[in-house]
């Protein structure tokens, strides 16, 4: 197989996993923080930085995540961005970026942690979706040359796919499977993640 077929398929396989993975809202404590993702340069690190893809994600603790590609942190845009992934009741945990005020009308309580004093106080903290992104971003550089932003968000909800299924998970046969049988009864995410 050329490499340019291999790629596509490759994409067509996260394509496949979107529907899956972006299917239902999330329910329960979420955990919800942004990173930037990009090529190191010199200069500015983190937010605000040049040529860095804004990526937010939720993570409900003890269970599913899902990164989102979005424009900016905009005050505007984090809510709008969110508002079809989050159930009705959720408990929203958030640093104390200005714009993440603007998410209490998404969950039914919003907890915030200021960074700057510390990172976590009793239950409130952003710990699970910070370690996520501590696993996605090395995974990215180790794997792939780049990923472009026109196709960061495939390769994001291939890693939010993968997040919970135990460690000895074939990925391709599993994939193969879910391909190959669409209607056999095939076991949903979450039995396969645990086990």
């Amino acid at each position: 197989m050329s490499r340019p077929s291999a790629w596509e398929l490759g994409h067509r396989l996260r394509d496949a996993l979107k529907r899956e993975v972006l299917a239902r809202k999330l329910r329960g404590r979420l955990d919800v923080d942004e990173t930037y993702v990009g090529g190191r340069q010199k200069g500015k690190r983190g937010r605000g930085a040049a040529h860095k893809t804004v990526v937010i994600g939720l993570k409900v603790r003890d269970g599913r995540v899902r990164s989102l590609v979005i424009p900016s942190v905009a005050s505007a845009e984090i809510p709008k961005s969110l508002q079809g992934h989050v159930a009705k009741g959720a408990r929203l945990f958030t640093d104390a970026l200005w714009s993440s005020r603007r998410v209490r009308g998404l969950g039914d309580r919003h907890r915030r942690v200021a960074h700057c004093r510390r990172f976590v106080r009793g239950q409130t903290h952003t710990q699970s979706i910070e370690g996520h992104w501590g696993h996605v971003k090395p995974n990215l550089v180790a794997r792939h040359r780049s990923v472009s932003p026109k196709h960061l968000q495939r390769y994001l909800v291939e890693a939010d796919f993968t997040h919970r299924l135990p460690k000895d998970t074939d990925f391709i046969a599993l994939m193969l499977h879910r391909l190959l049988a669409p209607t056999a009864v095939l076991p949903r995410h979450e039995d396969v993640a645990t086990g």
